[in-house]
């Protein structure tokens, strides 16, 4: 039946407060999303500060990741019947393992190499976790959940776009990869 919008948005809210999984989920890939997005803002100036690159070298780096996200596309094609936990873990590993090589990768190759192993992950977690979310949400909160995890991936990156800023400010390109790097390896 029809409801006002505002009784479906408490209503999806109250489902994933009470639901572990779904609530695990949304409030993971929330801070995933703060941790991923926190080095955007900062690329160009650790490809330019920290690896002494070109305008090219950047765009290479940038197409790196994009390549990964591909081939990251590809393998999930592979592995999608391996448990969707898994393939989160695993996938969200990558990513934090590539932000921490990142943070000490001397050279535009190396970094170019991690970043297609990170953009692999990239291209796992999210599909990951979206199937996982609907996996454990009944289909009549399917459209609602799925509107809360739209809701976090546009309202996160805002906040890890500032706090990249502000480990910039108080160190480096380098310090916002390690602390993305290391958040991620925890989270």
């Amino acid at each position: 039946e029809r409801e006002p919008w505002g009784q479906r948005l408490a209503a999806g809210i109250r489902f994933a407060r009470g639901h572990s999984l779904v609530r695990l989920l949304l409030v993971g890939q929330a801070v995933a999303l703060i941790l991923f997005t926190l080095v955007i803002p900062i690329e160009v100036i650790y490809a330019k500060e920290s690896l002494g690159t070109s305008d090219a070298g950047f765009g290479i780096l940038l197409a790196s990741w994009g390549a990964g996200i591909v081939v990251g596309s590809l393998v999930y094609l592979l592995v999608k019947h391996r448990a969707t936990l898994t393939l989160i873990i695993v996938s969200t590993a990558l990513i934090g393992v590539a932000y921490l090589g990142l943070a000490t990768a001397e050279t535009l190759l190396v970094a170019c190499l991690v970043s297609i192993v990170g953009g692999a992950g990239n291209g796992v977690q999210w599909i990951a976790v979206m199937t996982a979310l609907q996996e454990a949400t009944p289909a009549d909160y399917q459209a609602r959940i799925v509107g809360l995890l739209e809701s976090v991936a546009a309202a996160m990156p805002g906040v890890g776009f500032l706090l990249g800023g502000l480990l910039v400010a108080i160190g480096s390109p380098r310090t916002a990869y390690a602390f993305a790097g290391a958040g991620v390896m925890v989270l």
